[in-house]
C-alpha cells in the first residue's frame, strides 16, 4: 500500500494539485473521474483496496517512509520488511541490490 501511495501523491507531494485525485494522470482520478474506457486500462488489485483509500493517500509520508521508498525504487530492491525483502530479492535473483554499493571493505 505504501508504494502506491507513494506514486499517487507524486503530483500532490510536488505542489502541482491541492488533492492527489485533481492529477489527471493518476490512477487515483481515472478511479473518481475516469469513463469505463479509462478504468480498463487499469489492473486489478492484488489485494483489496481499503475504504478510506483516499484518505490514506493525503495522509503524508514520514521522512523515514520516504527514504526507505526512494532508496527501494532507487536500488531496484523489493521494498518491505527486511526480512521479507531478502528472501523476494534472493527468490528474484536481486540479491547485488541488498548489498551495499561499491566494492567490498578490506579486512
Amino acid at each position: 500500500m505504501k508504494v502506491v501511495r507513494y506514486g499517487e501523491r507524486n503530483a500532490l507531494r510536488a505542489n502541482l494539485v491541492r488533492k492527489a485525485e485533481d492529477w489527471k494522470w493518476s490512477n487515483l482520478w481515472i478511479r473518481k473521474f475516469g469513463s469505463a474506457q479509462h478504468r480498463r486500462l487499469l489492473s486489478p488489485w492484488p489485494v483489496p483496496r481499503p475504504r478510506n483509500w483516499g484518505e490514506y493517500v493525503h495522509r503524508p509520508e514520514t521522512e523515514a517512509e520516504l527514504q526507505a521508498l526512494r532508496r527501494s525504487a532507487n536500488r531496484g530492491t523489493p521494498f518491505g520488511s527486511s526480512d521479507w525483502t531478502h528472501k523476494t530479492a534472493k527468490r528474484l535473483s536481486l540479491e547485488f541490490t541488498t548489498r551495499p554499493r561499491g566494492r567490498p571493505k578490506k579486512r
